[in-house]
């Protein structure tokens, strides 16, 4: 592995590991007394299907693409750092402001091969740190940085966001996400990318300034 792609492998950990000690935390009496449920109209107009979960495995894939080497060491310290940032502002969001997502009585799962899948992503992943949504936030910032690469052709981009796409609208059919955990993610992200071009635009305003 490469030194791009153990930059970034630090960071996935990082992440992770925020993720399970916000879902421990939240798992104690004292923040499950305070589980909000964020439901909305929209998330019942949103059938449940298990197999979404197949659209929602697509996270995973994603998550491993950037350790292929196909970025140098400058993209995989910005893509690094974005995935902490995010990841540290989420982990202290959810202590503050914990979310449950209520998942459906098992039954409803059936007894296909989607639905024993997503009885496993149920077991390993607690419903009490849903807003806002880091599967959501990661396959974003992860589509959206190779997206903007020029070394990648066309059609692995085209993929890359269709299975950001997938992961999002996947989250809400499995009842793993409300409709405002997602809406938050994105809000999270135009925030973060605008603020970014506004700092870049005015630090090349100020560089030219001091020629």
């Amino acid at each position: 592995m490469n030194s791009a792609g153990r930059r970034y492998l630090f960071a996935l950990l990082g992440s992770t590991t925020l993720y399970w000690l916000s879902a421990l935390v939240n798992s104690l009496p004292f923040q499950m007394n305070r589980l909000v449920d964020l439901s909305t109209s929209l998330d019942a107009a949103i059938t449940f299907s298990p197999h979404g979960v197949w659209l929602y495995a697509m996270y995973y894939p994603l998550l491993l693409y950037p350790l292929l080497g196909r970025q140098s060491v400058e993209d995989a310290a910005h893509l690094s750092r974005a995935m902490l940032i995010f990841s540290c502002f989420s982990f202290l969001v959810f202590l503050a402001f914990p979310v449950e997502c209520p998942r459906p009585a098992d039954n409803l799962l059936g007894e296909s091969l989607s639905g024993h899948f997503l009885r496993m992503i149920y077991f390993l992943d607690r419903p009490n740190n849903c807003f806002p949504s880091l599967h959501v936030l990661h396959s974003w910032i992860i589509s959206i940085h190779f997206a903007r690469k020029q070394n990648e052709t066309y059609y692995i981009r085209l993929g890359l966001l269709l299975a950001a796409t997938g992961v999002t609208v996947s989250t809400m059919m499995i009842r793993q996400h409300f409709f405002l955990d997602v809406a938050a993610s994105i809000l999270l992200l135009a925030f973060a990318s605008a603020a970014t071009r506004f700092a870049m635009a005015l630090r090349l305003r100020t560089q030219n300034a001091n020629k």
